[in-house]
């Protein structure tokens, strides 16, 4: 997009040389072909102007696009992510609740295995 823009700018330029040296040549009596090959160069590079100038905005829109997807992405990004923290957090909560209940069976278990000895 840089690129474009840079080359959007030498037109610019190239287009105000054009129109400088056609007024010099206005002044300075050159013949009609002399001043059609320059009108006609300067109509040119206008044209160019106009469609770098369009295929600038559409680049620009392209970007808003592509800006506007990537935070949309990083924002489900983050929800998933919170999700998984969570499910994790009740699956270690779950695992920790079933380890004391197979503690407190074991006790319970060996409890009588104890007495009698």
């Amino acid at each position: 997009m840089q690129s474009v823009q840079l080359d959007l700018e030498m037109r610019g330029e190239r287009l105000a040389a054009l129109t400088k040296e056609l007024d010099e040549m206005t002044t300075d009596g050159r013949s009609d072909a002399d001043m059609t090959g320059l009108r006609r160069a300067k109509h040119e590079l206008e044209m160019k102007v106009k469609d770098q100038e369009e295929e600038l905005d559409e680049l620009a829109g392209q970007v808003q696009l592509l800006e506007s997807a990537r935070l949309r992405l990083e924002m489900a990004m983050e929800q998933m992510r919170k999700e998984n923290k969570k499910e994790l957090a009740q699956r270690e909560e779950e695992m920790e609740d079933t380890r004391c209940s197979a503690q407190k069976k074991v006790k319970a278990l060996e409890a009588p295995v104890g007495e009698r000895a």
